[in-house]
C-alpha cells in the first residue's frame, strides 16, 4: 500500500470521530456555556497536540517561528472554533441543532471548491451535485429554522442565526485545510492554534454570563473531546491534508452527515425530524455525483 493512501485513511478516521462531535458539544453548551467548555476543551486539546508533537520528535514550535501563512492558518482556525462552538450553542432547541449539524456538514464541499481555486487542482464540480447538495441544505433550513422539540417547525427568520454561523463553520474549515496544504504550515503549529483559541474562549467566557452545572459526566465529556475530537482527530486530518489524497478524504467526508444527525439525536435524545433526513440524504446524493466526475488528470500520485 502506498504512503499516500496510508495518509487518506487517517482523513477517514477523523471523520468518523468528529462525526460524534455535534452531540457532546451541544450538551456541554447546555450545562457549563459554549465559551467555558470550549476553554477547557482546546486548551487541554492544546496542550495534548504539543505533547503529541513532542512525542514524535519534532521540535516544539515558537511564536517565533511563525510564518505569515501560519499566522493566518491560526486565525482562521480561531474562527471556526468560535462559529463552530457558537452555532450549536444558539440553536434554541436541540432539534435545531441537528439540523444546523446538516448546514456545517457542508465544510467537506466548500473545501473541495477551494482546492480547486487556491490549489489548481485539476478537478471537476458536478452542477448537479452543487444543487443537490445545496438544496439539502435549503430544506434543512427553511423547514427546521424553527424547530422545536416536539419535532414540528414553521420557519421564522429569526432563528436562521445559527444556520449562518454553521455555514461560516463550514466555510472557515475548508479555507483552514487549503491554507494549510498550499503554504506547507507545519503540522506542528495546530497545538498553537487550540491553546489560543481556547484563550480567546476563556476570555469571551468572562463578558457573558453561562450556566455552571458541573458533575462527573460533564468532566468526561469535556476529556472526550479534547482528547479524541479534537487532539486525535485534527492531528490525523492535517496530516491527511498535507500528504494524503484531499479529493479522496472531502468526498468520504460528505457522506458523514446523515451519521452524525444520528449518533446526535441518539445521545441528545431527540427524534430527527423528516427535513434533517432528506437534507442529510441530499448531501450524500450530491456528492455521488462528485465522485463519479473524472478530473483532466488521471494519473495516479507516485510512490513515496
Amino acid at each position: 500500500m502506498k504512503n499516500n493512501d496510508n495518509k487518506t485513511y487517517m482523513g477517514y478516521i477523523a471523520v468518523l470521530l468528529w462525526s460524534t462531535a455535534a452531540a457532546f458539544l451541544r450538551s456541554l453548551s447546555e450545562v457549563i456555556g459554549p465559551f467555558t467548555s470550549g476553554f477547557y476543551v482546546y486548551m487541554i486539546g492544546g496542550v495534548l497536540t504539543l505533547l503529541l508533537t513532542y512525542y514524535n520528535e519534532k521540535k516544539l514550535p515558537s511564536f517565533k517561528t511563525l510564518s505569515k501563512p501560519a499566522i493566518l492558518s491560526g486565525v482562521i482556525y480561531a474562527v471556526y472554533v468560535f462559529a463552530t462552538s457558537y452555532s450549536i450553542a444558539i440553536s434554541k432547541t436541540r432539534v435545531i441543532s441537528l439540523a444546523v449539524t446538516v448546514v456545517k456538514s457542508l465544510w467537506p464541499l466548500f473545501t473541495l471548491i477551494l482546492s480547486i481555486l487556491m490549489l489548481r487542482e485539476k478537478r471537476k464540480l458536478s452542477i448537479i451535485g452543487l444543487l443537490f447538495s445545496f438544496s439539502g441544505v435549503v430544506a434543512v433550513v427553511l423547514s427546521g429554522s424553527g424547530g422545536d422539540t416536539s419535532g414540528s417547525s414553521t420557519f421564522q427568520i429569526g432563528n436562521l442565526a445559527p444556520f449562518f454561523v454553521g455555514f461560516v463553520s463550514a466555510v472557515s474549515w475548508a479555507l483552514y485545510s487549503n491554507v494549510i496544504k498550499k503554504y506547507n504550515v507545519d503540522s506542528s503549529f495546530v497545538g498553537l492554534f487550540m491553546i489560543i483559541s481556547g484563550l480567546i474562549m476563556g476570555l469571551l467566557s468572562l463578558f457573558v454570563t453561562e450556566p455552571s452545572e458541573w458533575s462527573t459526566g460533564v468532566v468526561f465529556q469535556i476529556i472526550y473531546r479534547a482528547v479524541v475530537t479534537i487532539c486525535v482527530a485534527t492531528y490525523l486530518w492535517n496530516r491527511s491534508m498535507l500528504e494524503g489524497d484531499l479529493h479522496k478524504v472531502t468526498i468520504a467526508a460528505n457522506y458523514m452527515p446523515l451519521l452524525s444527525v444520528v449518533i446526535s439525536s441518539l445521545i441528545l435524545r431527540v427524534s430527527i425530524e423528516p427535513s434533517v433526513l432528506v437534507g442529510g440524504a441530499l448531501l450524500v446524493v450530491g456528492n455521488v455525483f462528485h465522485r463519479n466526475m473524472k478530473t483532466d488528470d488521471q494519473k495516479q500520485p507516485p510512490d513515496i
